[in-house]
């Protein structure tokens, strides 16, 4: 048994942000600002969970975050809405554990005038199985 990796539930993670509609999803931070809202998912690579006999790694703890980013609150309201919609009990993989929310933190903003932006981090976390060798 191996430690699982974390690079197939984040691809899967940005697929279905993708899916939502006038939304840009990048991996990570964007390098120019997008035009229209977008969603930002931000991951680590995991912390192994050790089997309490063994020792050996099993599960895989993944937080996630994603940063929603819009224009108006509005706007935010909304994004933040279709990111748990298309996120909260599902699992990324096959056989990982449902995604859950861990919390938000405090709406953040940058920019002044036309250039405003809201921003809403989301952190997240799901298990993921242990891959077979």
């Amino acid at each position: 048994m191996t430690v699982p990796s974390s690079g197939p539930a984040i691809a899967a993670i940005v697929a279905r942000l993708d899916l939502i509609p006038d939304h840009d999803v990048i991996d990570g931070e964007p390098l120019d600002t997008p035009q229209q809202r977008y969603l930002c998912v931000y991951d680590q690579t995991g912390v192994a969970v050790r089997r309490k006999y063994t020792g050996r790694a099993g599960w895989l703890y993944l937080p996630v975050q994603v940063s929603v980013v819009t224009r108006t609150l509005d706007g935010l309201r909304g994004s933040v809405k279709a990111v748990r919609d298309a996120l909260l009990d599902w699992p990324p993989v096959p056989g990982a554990t449902p995604l859950v929310e861990d919390g938000t933190n405090p709406i953040l903003t940058e920019g002044e005038g036309n250039d405003r932006r809201l921003t809403a981090p989301i952190t997240l976390h799901c298990y993921l199985p242990p891959e077979e060798n």
